[in-house]
């Protein structure tokens, strides 16, 4: 966290710092700061519906499976790897031929 964020995080200094402030302005900021905090809380619980959705289709899939007596594992492992492959050597270029 910045310092100047940290420094937010501090009772003392937020009563300091109001002191110097107008209610008007402050009242700005906490409406500012509102909004930040309801656009966070609206994110994660995005991301926690995706990951909820997420793992209710891999429980689904994994069920499916089970289901038709494979077991998940078995899938993993038989999947060949496509990145794996060894290019094949080449001559090294500007060689030059004995006589």
């Amino acid at each position: 966290m910045s310092k100047n964020l940290s420094s937010l995080n501090n009772i003392r200094t937020l009563r300091a710092e109001a002191r110097n402030m107008a209610l008007d302005m402050l009242e700005e900021l906490r409406q500012k700061l509102e909004t930040v905090v309801n656009e966070r809380r609206e994110e994660e619980n995005a991301r926690a519906a995706e990951a909820r959705e997420k793992a209710e289709k891999l429980a689904f899939y994994q069920e499916l499976l089970m289901e038709e007596g494979i077991n998940p594992a078995e899938l993993v492992n038989s999947a060949s790897p496509l990145g794996n492959r060894q290019k094949e050597t080449r001559k090294a270029s500007g060689e030059i031929p004995l006589q």
